[in-house]
């Protein structure tokens, strides 16, 4: 019974390890999900932007102020740039995580089928001594009924 035991313990472990799993990929899911919002949001404020440029026409700007917009659009791509590698370091966490879930998952769904064998195990040992104990006591049975029939002749 303490390999019973024992796996009980291993797999009541291996479900925490899922569980806790589990809550780490939903933190990387909602990681990735507030940094793809954050993307989006730069980059609809970079379209916003460059349309009210067009918008308001190009006549009559002077140069600085020309240049002024395009340093601040190419520091707008530049943010959209650096937003895009954190979305994608976010969607590689994310795909690490349910690996490791799915790991997880495997590893209890192993160790449940492994116990409910054990205990198929024990359940026929114990089924097998039982009949032995029958058998034994019906052939004891059978001896003293035997015995005492010759014993009356």
């Amino acid at each position: 019974m303490s390999s019973l035991s024992s796996l009980q313990v291993a797999l009541k472990v291996a479900e925490m390890h899922r569980d806790q799993a589990g809550v780490a990929l939903g933190t990387a899911v909602q990681q990735e999900t507030f940094a793809r919002d954050q993307l989006q949001q730069l980059q609809s404020y970079a379209h916003e932007t460059e349309s009210r440029w067009l918008r308001t026409g190009q006549s009559g700007l002077t140069p600085g102020l020309m240049q002024h917009h395009y340093q601040f659009m190419g520091r707008l791509d530049h943010a959209t740039g650096l937003q895009h590698a954190v979305v994608e370091e976010a969607r590689r966490r994310v795909e690490r995580q349910r690996r490791v879930v799915m790991d997880a998952e495997m590893r209890v769904s192993t160790l449940q089928k492994l116990l409910q064998r054990k205990r198929a195990d024990a359940q026929a040992a114990e089924a097998r001594r039982d009949q032995r104990e029958m058998d034994e006591f019906a052939a004891n049975l059978i001896r003293r009924r035997v015995s005492d029939l010759q014993g009356v002749s």
